[in-house]
């Protein structure tokens, strides 16, 4: 019988947490809401997922 194993890698770009801070220090300062389709464009850009298959 094969066993697949399956090992998920996911990572976060350098600046993607300062982004996300600064999102909501300018949220906190000015009190309006972000524009989460933007914010959530730049979330895509900054997650890399790889997925690693190995059949034993």
């Amino acid at each position: 019988m094969k066993v697949a194993n399956i090992k998920v890698s996911v990572k976060m770009t350098w600046w993607l947490r300062a982004y996300l801070r600064g999102v909501g220090f300018a949220c906190d300062l000015t009190g309006l809401e972000p524009n989460m389709d933007r914010v959530g464009w730049w979330i895509a850009r900054g997650i890399k997922v790889e997925l690693i298959s190995t059949q034993q």
